[in-house]
């Protein structure tokens, strides 16, 4: 019997399948092993403050009805845009906010992973591929290695940089000033 194994009944969020967080609409009832699932609330459903004049999202302290979104990464709104998926998720912000100030997610490098070291192999160029989590409200990213520009692209894009032996910071920047940077090392072959 489940209760023979631990097991309790809680309710998730429905889209997420994570503990419900103030956001989320729907629940359901899942199977949950104390001290073995995860424990995190929905990342997804958000409250989000909207001008009811404009019907956009409204600057950071200023007043307006409150409503659940989606908020998901730009890799996932693409993926839900190609296959035809329609999301709940916020509208942009008014144009009088400072959106690099009132963006609330953050960007983060997802290849190549902090202090990974890399071989280069004789007669063929190693390329590195680049790739991002970034927050839904932006549009592009920039990657530069040691503060050189390598690559410019949508921002749901990976890129490549054809790598070279030594030390490097690679670094990315979306179209509203969030940044992450890791540190990688790319060896000569040896021999």
């Amino acid at each position: 019997s489940p209760y023979a194994l631990n097991l309790k009944k809680v309710d998730v969020c429905s889209l997420s399948g994570a503990l419900p967080g103030p956001a989320c609409i729907h629940t359901k009832e899942s199977w949950f092993i104390p001290g073995v699932s995860p424990i995190g609330h929905c990342p997804i459903h958000q409250s989000i403050t909207i001008d009811p004049t404009s019907g956009l999202r409204s600057c950071p302290g200023e007043q307006g009805e409150t409503h659940s979104y989606e908020v998901w990464s730009s890799q996932m709104q693409a993926l839900f845009k190609r296959v035809g998926l329609k999301r709940d998720t916020p509208p942009p912000y008014k144009e009088t906010c400072g959106l690099s100030l009132s963006a609330p997610q953050q960007i983060e490098i997802v290849s190549p992973e902090q202090h990974l070291e890399y071989y280069l192999e004789e007669h063929r160029p190693l390329e590195i591929q680049l790739v991002a989590t970034v927050p839904g409200d932006a549009s592009s990213t920039t990657w530069f290695v040691d503060d050189v520009s390598v690559a410019h692209q949508a921002a749901a894009e990976s890129a490549h940089w054809t790598a070279h032996a030594g030390s490097f910071t690679v670094r990315v920047v979306d179209n509203l000033g969030r940044s992450d940077s890791v540190r990688i090392k790319v060896h000569s072959r040896p021999g």
